[in-house]
């Protein structure tokens, strides 16, 4: 598991559309659970119950839990924001990067 102390986030990169449509699939309060996620990263609050992980096959790309079923998969970038990959279905999450 990433440790979050690893890396300063200071914001989000405009939102892709290909991701804007991954997110509109998720329910409301999904899609709530994923900008409580977002604010942890940014003010560096991130619980360690949100399993936080760096994904072995790029070092730039990691997934963060949302909820038992349910992945945000971002890319850590060198300007110190994040981009927004995917979220969605743990499984699907890890494919769609």
């Amino acid at each position: 598991m990433a440790s979050q102390q690893a890396f300063r986030i200071v914001g989000v990169h405009p939102l892709t559309s290909r991701f804007k449509k991954h997110a509109r699939k998720l329910s409301q309060a999904s899609r709530n659970e994923m900008e409580r996620v977002i604010d942890e990263l940014i003010g560096g609050t991130l619980s360690s119950g949100r399993h936080l992980e760096k994904l072995s096959n790029d070092d730039q790309l990691y997934s963060v839990r949302l909820n038992r079923k349910q992945r945000l998969v971002f890319k850590l970038e060198r300007d110190r924001m994040i981009r927004l990959v995917h979220v969605g279905n743990h499984d699907l999450a890890y494919r769609s990067k």
